[in-house]
């Protein structure tokens, strides 16, 4: 992750570049999001101890593009994880920014 540092405003016309680079990158992490996921509860068997379900939901939270995964542990198999994620969303046609989609003036 880089740092971003900045002892004034930045150019308005650097600000759109980063913006439109960040939509981007979120764009693309997010359209592989459910592959992740799916390759990881897949992987991780149907994780029948809370041990096993602690591990999936971790591995869950290091996905690109998950902001953070909640857990509420069962028992064998009954068990529930909650990702949250982090969309871009086009105002002017109301749907999801996709990856290839042009990057609006005003996400």
């Amino acid at each position: 992750m880089s740092l971003i540092q900045s002892i004034g405003p930045p150019p308005e016309r650097h600000a759109d570049r980063i913006i439109g680079e960040m939509m981007r990158k979120l764009a693309h992490d997010r359209a592989q999001l459910w592959d992740g996921v799916a390759k990881v509860f897949y992987s991780s068997g149907w994780s029948g101890g809370v041990r096993a379900q602690r591990r999936m939901a971790q591995r869950m939270a290091d996905i690109p593009g998950v902001a953070g995964a909640h857990l509420s542990e069962g028992k064998r198999g009954r068990f529930t994880i909650i990702l949250y994620d982090q969309t871009d969303w086009n105002p002017s046609t109301n749907s999801e920014i996709r990856v290839g989609d042009p990057i609006p003036e005003k996400p």
